[in-house]
């Protein structure tokens, strides 16, 4: 057994084993996974990491480099994905093995931290020391409307309006933690175009986008997957929710859901609008682990304890939650938290 970093005459087995794993009855899906090569800015052939048994490929993932706003602090991401072992060289403890080498590669190549979204469950990750993150979500029945409402959005065009949909999600999303930081090139990247990153609808005033929205109709429910306009412009707000609760109306479809920070204005006008009330769970997919404390520290104001926490767990819970009786002190001088989220359309 071999485990290493991928090299570019290796690119199309793995290729072909993501195809086979998880795609099997996609024929374009090969084109998705060659574009997370060629089409992502920040790839290197280091973030394939492989494991070779019997002279092939028979295990892999992919470490995305990406940055996240934590309580006013910029961290490095490496995000763990694409974690599969072919169907014949399963049950060996090669997935693990897997984690452990990104890991090690992950603290030599200055990441901060250590992030995944997991399908298969939590229990595998946290055995490594993986720690779940909660993510908030809504389910809204779409009820008898108690006003008038009207979609007064227009369809947004990725060229002409990226620049104004780049400002306005880095306005919107400046004093959220757990965000994507979004370059020009994470925009326009490969993996962001499969993933529908760009927003279909914006709302205008005044010839100025002030709020956007990014959703789909998934056959049963009218699921929002981002939405963004300039906290307190109540405006905006009820352009957003109007042009939802018309596309569900259209559609035909009886609920609204999706992920929302939990005190988000949207949700209040929503329920408002169809004169009914959300119900509230969470997803815990998402999973973090620290990789170096001392960066981390530094970046937090070197206000957090010098030795690293003992108890992860609790560490996340107080950095990324609003405060309570049993805050520890050194969160006083950092920005406000109120709870961590992150986007769909960044899952990697």
């Amino acid at each position: 057994m071999e485990i290493r970093s991928a090299k570019e005459a290796e690119l199309a087995e793995i290729v072909d084993l993501q195809c086979l794993v998880f795609r099997p009855d996609e024929p374009a899906a090969s084109m998705r996974y060659w574009a997370y090569f060629h089409e992502e800015p920040t790839y290197q052939f280091e973030q394939s990491r492989i494991l070779i048994e019997q002279g092939r490929i028979v295990a892999h993932l992919r470490i995305w480099d990406r940055q996240i706003r934590v309580r006013g602090a910029t961290l490095r991401v490496g995000g763990i994905g694409s974690v599969l072992t072919h169907p014949e060289f399963r049950g060996r403890g090669y997935a693990q093995a897997l984690i452990r080498d990104a890991e090690l590669y992950m603290q030599q190549t200055g990441y901060d931290l250590g992030m995944l979204f997991t399908i298969i469950g939590t229990p595998f990750y946290a055995k490594l020391g993986w720690i779940p993150l909660p993510l908030p979500t809504f389910s809204l029945p779409v009820g008898q409307p108690t006003t008038a409402f009207s979609d007064s959005a227009r369809i947004l065009n990725d060229t002409a309006d990226l620049p104004a949909v780049m400002a306005l999600y880095d306005a919107a999303n400046v004093n959220q933690t757990g965000t994507e930081i979004r370059n020009s090139g994470y925009w326009r990247s490969g993996p962001s175009r499969y993933r529908d990153l760009f927003p279909q609808k914006g709302i205008e005033r005044n010839g100025q986008l002030v709020g956007y929205l990014n959703y789909a109709n998934n056959g049963s429910d009218l699921e929002v997957y981002e939405v963004c306009f300039m906290p307190g412009d109540d405006e905006a707000c009820r352009g957003v929710a109007h042009t939802l609760f018309a596309a569900a109306k259209k559609e035909g479809l009886k609920t609204i859901k999706g992920s929302l920070p939990p005190d988000h204005s949207l949700l209040v006008r929503l329920a408002d609008l169809g004169n009914s009330q959300p119900s509230f769970s969470q997803h815990q997919k998402t999973m973090v682990k620290i990789l170096d404390w001392a960066t981390i520290r530094k970046k937090l104001m070197d206000m957090a304890p010098a030795n690293p926490p003992s108890d992860e767990t609790a560490f996340w819970n107080d950095l990324l939650n609003p405060r309570s009786a049993s805050t520890p002190g050194w969160l006083d001088n950092l920005p406000n938290a109120q709870g961590f989220f992150y986007w769909d359309p960044d899952i990697f």
